[in-house]
């Protein structure tokens, strides 16, 4: 037995869409090999509305070459029908993010949710 039914998981993916404002799209890496070595191209395989939300606040970090780098963890939320995969890059408003994990194994899953780092 179901934990909700189909008509009930539509209806909470009806009102929980409604916050899904932020135009987004995602791109994906294609990787090809010539005689002279390989190259990659990136190209937009979708687009949609989602929701992106800051998980922490950006902490300055030393790298090496005492090099000041930011480092900032997002969660982004779509429809479930997306295709995304880990590796893929979302860009909102011009802005690219890196996707490091995707969660698809909820029991009852009304978004798609990607976990992103900002690529600075």
């Amino acid at each position: 037995m179901a934990l909700i039914s189909a008509a009930q998981l539509a209806a909470v993916r009806k009102v929980a869409y409604r916050g899904l404002t932020t135009p987004y799209s995602v791109w994906r890496k294609t990787r090809s090999e010539s005689v002279y070595g390989t190259s990659d191209t990136w190209s937009e395989v979708a687009t949609g509305t989602g929701w992106l939300r800051m998980m922490n606040k950006p902490k300055t970090t030393e790298q090496v070459g005492n090099i000041e780098g930011a480092t900032s963890n997002y969660r982004f939320h779509t429809d479930v029908a997306v295709s995304i995969e880990i590796g893929d890059r979302i860009r909102i408003s011009g802005v690219d993010y890196e996707v490091n994990d995707v969660n698809s194994d909820d029991t009852i899953q009304v978004f798609r949710t990607c976990f992103l780092r900002l690529i600075q």
